[in-house]
């Protein structure tokens, strides 16, 4: 997409998909058989859901901050202190690193954008 749509892909044409296509293919895969060692490794589903869970909800937790409070009121079309003001950026880290209520709303960020509900 980098060249625009329709730009040659090097190995489209020989193998079907393109390298990127077969990057993201070794990249599960390889997921898959660390994630699986993983399950295996551990004493009973207990043990390896909260062993994912400690590992994925710390960086997910201070990802959604940054997005929230450092890359978020870069980006809004909001005053700096109306940004603030709002409850999304202070419900959202919360929201986010419980991954189970869908919550993808910052105030003002991609207000301007051409795909109409970030599609």
């Amino acid at each position: 997409m980098a060249l625009g749509a329709g730009a040659p892909e090097p190995l489209e044409n020989f193998l079907g998909f393109s390298l990127g296509t077969a990057a993201l293919k070794y990249f599960f895969a390889i997921s898959g058989y660390f994630i699986l060692a993983s399950f295996m490794r551990c004493k009973s589903r207990y043990d390896y859901i909260a062993a994912r869970v400690f590992r994925i909800a710390p960086a997910l937790a201070v990802a959604s901050f940054i997005l929230a409070f450092v890359v978020g009121p870069l980006f809004t079309v909001l005053p700096w202190q109306s940004n603030f003001a709002h409850p999304a950026p202070w419900l959202y880290v919360p929201l986010t690193t419980t991954i189970f209520v869908p919550h993808d709303d910052l105030p003002g960020i991609l207000a301007n954008n051409i795909y109409p509900g970030g599609q």
